[in-house]
């Protein structure tokens, strides 16, 4: 055997709220600025679905203005998020003054972000941060 995992049912990713989803977010918008200077007051998220709300819900306790939301999803664009516009995903690349958290829960979603960021010139760590 050159590999063991111990999966117990009731080890603590699995029993405590510590490591829940929710928490994990909340880490993340608290130590974000810390961590991206560029994101300490104001971001864009791309997705205005469950994952992007889900995420924006936690920065503004962390001074973190969301100033814009980017979808494709017809229904969502031209409505808003807590304030803040859902715009088209072809407009990101006008908007180049704050970062873009890319919040897209589908699993399979992240290297067609990256595809569709290369092709727009916008790079990862510097243009866009994968969030959820």
């Amino acid at each position: 055997c050159l590999f063991f995992w111990r999966d117990l049912p009731g080890r603590l990713t699995r029993t405590s709220d510590d490591y829940s989803q929710a928490r994990m977010q909340a880490l993340k918008a608290k130590h974000l600025p810390a961590i991206v200077p560029a994101a300490a007051e104001r971001v864009q998220i791309w997705g205005a679905g469950k994952a992007g709300r889900r995420f924006a819900r936690d920065l503004p306790k962390e001074g973190v203005e969301v100033v814009r939301y980017f979808d494709i999803d017809p229904a969502k664009i031209g409505k808003e998020v807590r304030g803040s516009p859902v715009l088209h995903l072809d407009q990101l690349p006008g908007y180049g003054n704050e970062i873009t958290l890319v919040a897209v829960g589908v699993r399979s979603a992240k290297p067609k972000v990256r595809a569709w960021a290369a092709r727009h010139g916008l790079v990862e760590g510097r243009d866009f941060l994968l969030v959820a």
